[in-house]
């Protein structure tokens, strides 16, 4: 992520785990406004009012985020998690990523103990079950609660020679 220091200075921070080998490829500010240069003034002009859309759409998703009881985040946490890495399994839906209790805490912003009781709750209501170092998800139904700016359900797409159009997305809230 690059950024200016307090005396204008650019610099970058990462932060960073994987659990498996990845890439990672990185694109400079400079080289995403040397792109943007080049843009025909319509076509830039929709380009930021889509970004805008966006960024209305994650505060949008924050502010709703920030209302919940930690019991609500926590559920909404895990409708994403089995949305983007849930495999079904005659059990339920099987969450891939090995995720602690800590884990659970930094995402919702709560202690780990409250997510000791929550998931715990959610184990006697027959909710969420854990297998080994793998939850499973049951009864999280899209309750059309999801809180999901990230992924949009039309993309932008920008090609050399014909006009911005706009595609569906795989992935629908």
């Amino acid at each position: 992520m690059e950024f200016s220091d307090f005396d204008g200075k650019q610099g970058q921070a990462f932060n960073a785990r994987a659990r498996t080998n990845v890439q990672l490829g990185l694109i400079t500010r400079d080289r995403v406004c040397k792109v943007l240069s080049r843009l025909d003034p319509p076509l830039l002009v929709r380009l930021l009012g889509e970004i805008a859309a966006l960024w209305s759409s994650f505060t949008h998703y924050q502010a709703r985020y920030l209302g919940m009881n930690f019991s609500e985040r926590i559920e909404t946490v895990l409708r994403d998690l089995v949305r983007k890495f849930g495999v079904q399994d005659s059990r339920g839906t099987l969450l891939i990523p090995e995720l602690g209790h800590a884990d659970f805490a930094e995402m919702i912003g709560s202690s780990r103990p409250m997510v000791s009781r929550l998931i715990a709750e959610m184990v006697v209501n027959k909710r969420l079950l854990y297998d080994g170092k793998h939850y499973i998800v049951l009864g999280l139904e899209d309750n059309g609660c999801e809180l999901n700016a990230a992924e949009s359900s039309t993309k932008l797409v920008l090609t050399k020679s014909t006009a911005p159009r706009r595609e569906q997305s795989e992935y629908r809230n």
